[in-house]
């Protein structure tokens, strides 16, 4: 009994194992337990706890149940900056409000007093089957590309624009179809000149645009090829002289064209805004196209040709190199065509 009363004192005051023992699950049995299966056994061996559970069994390791937040518990939310509506751009575009030319309005009126028409647009499977603008053999073409030149090409477009408002005013009838000196209704006082531009293309993103490599003015009978920008040009520069800065800022001289708001920018980007002035003596003849034929949409200068004049206009040429030292007879044929051609137009539109 004796040996029984110290081991069973001496488990009392042995520490009790922990409940987890390297992740696993013990189960220890009290003092009481101890004692009574000591007593039982009648052995004087310290008795030893109930094996514990293998520690292949482990338990899951407690987790932390989700408490649910209450409606004070909600924590502030990082506020996200609101992004500001884009605001739209005037016209969708980045360019200002086009100008209006000053021969549109009196244009625009003898339209009105026009019977109406119906016109549409020509397929564009159909425009190849057209045959080509008939300019070949029929107008001149004089390549001016120096400064002398530029003002003999300038003195000579201005004797045949007075010579043919003398003509028309000697025959009584200042109406010419608008593409010699005047239009009637009120455009007597406007010269009329086919316009366009002629640039190198550029094949890669980033950095300046080319300069204009060409300007093309038109008078009924010649086609003036003005080279500004081109290989072997000498210091004197190309052909952009103040007669032909003269010629472009005059606003009683109509420089007449398809979607040349573009070609105004640039040149004014090119030579000072003085060049072209405020844009206000170059006309667009698509507006006019569609007030005259409400259902024509396509209003390119292709398209115009094809759809009002019947004329294939070929554009075969427009991205070779416009700033090369000799142009080709292929080259200076469409740059021609592009500035006559708009004479033609403008002649069909107010007919």
């Amino acid at each position: 009994s004796t040996g029984v009363g110290s081991s069973s004192s001496s488990s009392k005051r042995k520490r009790r194992p922990n409940s987890m023992v390297d992740g696993a699950l013990s189960c220890p049995r009290t003092a009481t337990h101890i004692g009574a299966s000591v007593a039982s056994s009648g052995s004087g061996a310290v008795a030893k706890p109930a094996a514990s559970v293998s520690n292949n069994d482990h338990t899951k390791r407690k987790q932390k149940t989700p408490q649910k937040k209450g409606a004070g518990d909600n924590k502030p939310t990082r506020s996200k900056t609101a992004r500001k509506p884009k605001q739209r751009k005037q016209n969708n575009s980045i360019y200002p409000p086009p100008v209006v030319c000053v021969a549109h309005e009196s244009l625009a009126t003898r339209i009105g007093q026009l019977p109406s028409a119906q016109l549409n647009d020509v397929e564009k499977a159909h425009i190849n089957n057209l045959p080509a603008v008939p300019y070949g053999g029929t107008k001149r073409i004089v390549v001016v590309d120096d400064a002398s030149s530029s003002d003999d090409a300038v003195a000579a477009i201005w004797a045949e624009l007075e010579q043919q408002k003398s003509s028309s005013t000697s025959n009584g009838n200042g109406d010419d179809g608008g593409s010699g000196s005047g239009s009637g209704s009120g455009t007597d006082s406007f010269h009329y000149l086919g316009f366009d531009t002629e640039t190198r293309p550029k094949f890669h993103k980033g950095g300046n645009a080319n300069p204009v490599a060409l300007i093309q003015l038109a008078t009924p009978s010649t086609a003036y090829l003005f080279r500004l920008s081109f290989q072997g040009m000498g210091r004197g520069g190309g052909a952009m002289t103040k007669a032909l800065r003269g010629i472009l800022s005059n606003n009683t001289i109509i420089k007449v064209g398809v979607g040349i708001r573009d070609d105004v920018s640039a040149l004014n980007r090119c030579h000072g805004v003085s060049c072209c002035g405020s844009g206000s003596s170059f006309l667009d003849l698509g507006p006019l196209a569609r007030l005259r034929w409400p259902m024509v949409r396509k209003v390119g200068l292709r398209n115009l040709t094809a759809t009002v004049l019947g004329w294939k206009l070929s554009k075969a040429q427009q991205m070779k190199n416009w700033e090369m030292k000799l142009l080709t007879e292929a080259m200076e044929g469409y740059a021609a065509a592009d500035a006559l051609v708009a004479l033609d137009l403008l002649g069909a539109i107010v007919a």
